[in-house]
């Protein structure tokens, strides 16, 4: 692996995106010359950064990296820090810090952000999408949060929730936000959050749904386009699916599982014919084996004609057929996204059959192997 990684970068100088992996910089085939020479010199196109780092790896070679790219590089414009492992928090610090292009950031270390969060409101003014991951939220400062000026993107992903203090100073930020994506909170935070930001949205993703949020999007989320709901949709649930019908959203993202549901097949088609009619691409996660039974309940009751059918989950093999049957009577689906277990060669033959009939049919089928 680490000779590819010497060879790759030597062929670097049309790479636009980098990730660099602290524990390939392998002082048997790398050392500083190579660096400051190759690796640094093929990176004048790259635009898009990854840092990772595993525990227990104090690599000298990467120390330098980091200090040569600190001082001679300024032009990401989108930087991404996987782990918060690294024992260099000055020299990240200082990388970051020296961007004047960067309209893109990443991270999930409470105190690298908060000693980035120190930046004057003029070096904020190009960012305009943050994503803050696996954060503590009580653990840094929302102070200088107004200073990010054209933030069109803000993403809580598996943060913990924010104080009432926090949220205050969040809510009167001068967004005009496109993509807001909240945790699995109190609904009075994702409330707030909503009413606050949801006049601009295109995109909506939320940790938790209730009846009143559901509601609240449908009164100040006038432009939503996608609406992905992350908590487990149960039957407690049934007195919102009309408001969910007039929300007008083209992408509806939703989660279920059985051991929620008392009776499945009459709540997923309670569900089904109350998403909303403007919809034209679905996806679903399920936290077993989809059967074919209840996918055909989902596929015949959902109204709208899809345009793009997403299922995230893993499916028993008649499912494929279910699919095939419904994009021969609906005539709409285009693109088709589904988990597999195995390489599309270790498919019996009935489902690769399928798969080429689909294919036959228009659709762009789009496989993952999990």
């Amino acid at each position: 692996m680490e000779t590819f990684y010497h060879l790759f970068l030597r062929q670097g100088k049309k790479l636009k995106s980098l990730e660099i992996l602290t524990e390939l910089l392998d002082q048997s085939l790398f050392n500083t010359e190579f660096i400051d020479t190759i690796i640094l010199n093929n990176l004048v196109n790259v635009k898009t950064l990854t840092i990772r780092k595993r525990q227990h790896f104090d690599i000298p070679l990467f120390v330098h990296f980091l200090k040569k790219l600190s001082n001679d590089y300024n032009e990401i414009k989108f930087f991404n820090h996987k782990y918060e492992t690294f024992n260099f928090s000055p020299l990240i610090k200082n990388l970051i810090l020296k961007q004047r292009q960067l309209t893109k950031f990443k991270i999930n270390s409470e105190s690298y952000f908060s000693k980035i969060n120190t930046r004057t409101k003029l070096q904020f003014d190009n960012l305009v999408s943050l994503t803050l991951i696996n954060m503590n939220l009580l653990m840094i400062s929302f102070d200088n949060f107004n200073n990010f000026n054209n933030l069109k993107e803000l993403i809580f992903n598996n943060c913990e929730e924010m104080s009432d203090i926090q949220r205050n100073k969040l809510t009167k930020a001068p967004y005009n936000l496109k993509t807001l994506g909240l945790g699995k909170w109190s609904a009075r935070t994702i409330e707030l959050l909503i009413k606050t930001f949801g006049s601009s949205l295109k995109k909506l993703l939320v940790g938790t749904i209730t009846i009143e949020i559901i509601n609240i999007v449908s009164l100040y989320c006038s432009e939503l386009v996608t609406f992905k709901i992350l908590d487990n949709i149960t039957s407690i649930h049934f007195p919102s699916f009309p408001i969910l019908k007039k929300i007008k959203i083209k992408k509806l993202t939703f989660l279920f599982c059985d051991s929620s549901l008392i009776e499945p097949s009459i709540f997923l088609k309670n569900i089904a014919i109350h998403f909303p009619e403007s919809i034209s691409n679905l996806c679903l996660f399920y936290n077993e084996i989809l059967s074919a039974d209840k996918l055909e309940t989902i596929l015949y009751n959902t109204k709208p004609s899809l345009t793009s059918l997403t299922i995230n989950c893993e499916i028993d093999n008649n499912c494929l057929q279910v699919i095939l049957d419904y994009v021969k009577i609906r005539k709409s689906t285009k693109i088709l996204k589904l988990k597999i277990q195995v390489n599309i060669s270790k498919l019996d033959l009935l489902a690769r059959n399928v798969l080429k009939n689909l294919r036959e049919q228009g659709v762009d089928v789009q496989l993952l192997i999990i």
